[in-house]
């Protein structure tokens, strides 16, 4: 006979999301209005839209993987030109896997109204890392590429099995040429075939380039949610950047730097992922 859980999601400290529910009061000419907003209400929508149906608890939602969702504002600004830019956050907590919680940022726009910029940033966040998250939470993955690690015990440690969930990647080339495809990616006899390392872009190679920044957290026991992000814009400038669970993690930070200065010159370009770590028992 089993007890009922009595875990109970509760806000990580790190999270600078504000609220749930709020008010947005807008004047423009001699007009004024309110718009009022219930970011939870808008997140479920937008997971039903997406086939991720989710039950509402307060200002959380659950997911059929045991996934706690908390959807909060962070900023909201109006340009002089009518469109408006949201910030917000997700946490999500598993009682199983991270009941501490790990959060990551949505920045979205929209000129239409405040509801639909942050509608946008929750589309795009249900379809990339909701993926990654939910798919961690199941026993057998099945919509993402994976990878699983073994490390044998260590100093007293037991032996550890480790399971990389690879979330969908999100690719922009202002100048797209072809490219080889990746490896890892590709059957046996074309990389048989291939007579070079260089290849494009798939969903390992955000973080197998820039494995040594990473190995700490393969090696370790913790849940490791994973935001990489890397560019370059049409100047030649570098920029990334990488989270751990919602918290700059600088090494992940300078390893994505170099990793983009390996990239063949097409303007500007970003690579965006979420990349999930955690034990399998």
């Amino acid at each position: 006979m089993t007890s009922e859980s009595t875990y109970t999601p509760q806000i990580n400290p790190g999270n600078p999301g504000e609220t749930s529910v709020f008010s947005i009061a807008f004047t423009r000419d001699d007009k004024s209005w309110t718009e009022d907003i219930d970011l939870t209400s808008l997140l479920q929508d937008v997971l039903m839209a997406e086939s991720q149906p989710a039950s509402r608890h307060g200002a959380w939602l659950q997911t059929a993987e045991g996934l706690w969702l908390l959807p909060q504002l962070l900023s909201w600004h109006l340009r002089e030109d009518g469109t408006g830019q949201s910030s917000t956050t997700i946490q999500a907590c598993h009682e199983g896997l991270v009941p501490e919680g790990c959060f990551e940022f949505q920045h979205a726009a929209s000129d239409v109204d405040a509801a639909t910029a942050m509608r946008n940033g929750f589309t795009q966040w249900a379809r990339t890392d909701a993926v990654a998250l939910r798919e961690s939470a199941r026993a057998e993955v099945t919509e993402c590429m994976s990878m699983t690690m073994d490390f044998p015990g260590k100093a007293g440690h037991p032996a550890l099995r480790r399971r990389v969930v690879l979330g969908p990647a999100s690719h922009y080339m202002a100048t797209p040429q072809a490219q080889a495809a990746c490896p890892a990616a590709a059957s046996a006899e074309s990389v048989q075939d291939s007579e070079s390392d260089e290849h494009g872009f798939c969903p390992c190679c955000l973080l197998t380039k820039s494995m040594d920044a990473f190995r700490p957290l393969l090696e370790s026991t913790g849940y490791a949610a994973i935001r990489l992000y890397a560019a370059r814009d049409g100047d030649g400038e570098i920029q990334a950047d990488c989270r751990l669970n919602g918290e700059d993690y600088p090494p992940g930070q300078v390893a994505l730097m170099d990793y983009v200065k390996t990239w063949p010159e097409m303007g500007f370009e970003f690579r965006k992922q979420l990349v999930v770590v955690h034990s399998l028992d």
